[in-house]
């Protein structure tokens, strides 16, 4: 998949999987995995980043599990990675802890993407735990300070008739732009919106579709790679919370192939699975099920991802 680190143009980084949200279908929510809470610290990360891996890359702070603002070190790593040339550090977080002060540095070290699904009765619906007023007052904060800020909604029954007065909401506030997205996400007020994941055949359907992976050629910002907050390097998000690919990467290879606190960047990326095999497995009737399922042709995000987004002003 990769023959040197210098294909990579971002990274997309999961510096904490704590989180002070409770949304229904996030990954921390899945009986089948299992949960470690834990934060990437500044001094490792300063270990598995030499500036060789740092300059002119753009960092994505977005994790599956957690949000990067409630990792104390947020602020040190963004400042690292400034120091040492990134191209650019973007932040995604639903916006609801933190101090005002600390938005106000951020503001001059990052941009924001501010996950926000709904206005003040309905983000909360599936952003659970999180606080309106306090997400208000934390946005405010960013862009008074300078901070260029992105609203991205997520489009649900019970949020999309508000779609018109979240774009006034937004100039209002000062983004600089609100992007509204289609929903890969089950939920539906509780109910499953996917009914072909639940077919009995559909594990074995999928390995019966061409692979288009979004990690190596999707846009202007692949080749990507994903770093959890365990330190371990994965091909992309999906592979990190996907319990049947861990179970099955843990048959196949030593379970510290991929992992920071052993190995370097370099060295993980030079390993069989990501230089060779993983890209071979899409040709064949054995693909990793999360390949199958998030980039196959038919049904899988590629099929939506060129219009699954509609961005305004």
């Amino acid at each position: 998949m990769y023959t040197s680190y210098s294909e990579i143009k971002s990274y997309e980084l999961e510096i904490s999987s704590r989180c002070n949200a409770n949304c229904p279908d996030c990954s921390r929510n899945d009986p089948k995995l299992t949960l470690i809470e834990q934060d990437i610290k500044i001094d490792d990360f300063k270990k598995w980043f030499p500036k060789k891996y740092i300059k002119d890359k753009r960092f994505d702070f977005c994790g599956t599990l957690g949000d990067a603002i409630v990792n104390k070190d947020c602020l040190p790593i963004v400042d690292y990675l400034n120091t040492n040339e990134c191209e650019l550090c973007v932040i995604v977080t639903n916006g609801s802890a933190r101090k005002s002060e600390f938005w106000q540095e951020l503001a001059k070290k990052a941009d924001a993407i501010f996950s926000i699904d709904g206005l003040e009765d309905t983000n909360h619906i599936y952003r659970k735990r999180t606080n309106w007023n306090k997400i208000i007052e934390n946005v405010s904060s960013f862009i008074n300070a300078g901070g260029y800020a992105t609203w991205e909604y997520l489009i649900f029954d019970h949020n999309k008739h508000q779609m018109d007065q979240a774009k006034i909401l937004a100039k209002k506030l000062g983004f600089s732009k609100i992007v509204f997205k289609k929903s890969a996400r089950k939920y539906r007020m509780g109910k499953d919106t996917r009914p072909h994941e639940n077919t009995n055949h559909f594990e074995k359907l999928v390995q019966q579709y061409e692979i288009q992976c979004a990690w190596k050629n999707g846009n202007e910002f692949t080749p990507r790679i994903f770093i959890s907050s365990l330190g371990k390097v994965w091909p992309c998000c999906h592979f990190a919370t996907s319990p049947i690919a861990l179970k099955r990467l843990a048959s196949e290879y030593d379970t510290n192939f991929n992992d920071l606190y052993t190995h370097t960047l370099e060295k993980i990326l030079n390993h069989d699975f990501l230089k060779n095999n993983l890209e071979k497995s899409w040709a064949s009737n054995n693909k990793y099920f999360c390949c199958a399922l998030k980039c196959n042709v038919k049904t899988g995000n590629i099929g939506w991802r060129k219009n699954d987004r509609k961005v305004t002003f």
